[in-house]
């Protein structure tokens, strides 16, 4: 796993105000997760797949005033974004739904 950020931390008014910024990559190799699957007995249950890899990169930015003692105010955003590079699919095959 490889990760990437860079940001940035910043005040102003006197220490009453702040902006930071940041941005991030992270690539994951020879990775695993776990799926559901259904049974032979109609129980579920997880199992480990391999997911080979994965990119996740995003950026989050946050404001803050303070423009009293009483009063803070705040606004923030994120976003992310990821992606499998591949993912290996094993056929569980169909589901069975099955009533009470």
């Amino acid at each position: 796993m490889w990760v990437y950020a860079i940001g940035q931390k910043s005040t102003f008014d006197d220490g009453r105000g702040k902006i930071n910024l940041d941005g991030y990559c992270q690539d994951f190799s020879n990775k695993q997760v776990s799926t559901q699957i259904v049974r032979s007995n109609g129980s579920l249950g997880t199992r480990a797949v391999n997911a080979s890899g994965a990119r996740v990169y995003g950026a989050e930015f946050e404001l803050g005033y303070a423009p009293t003692t009483e009063i803070n105010l705040n606004l923030a955003y994120s976003y992310i974004h990821s992606k499998y590079n591949n993912f290996f699919k094993t056929g569980a095959g169909p589901c069975l739904i099955i009533g009470n």
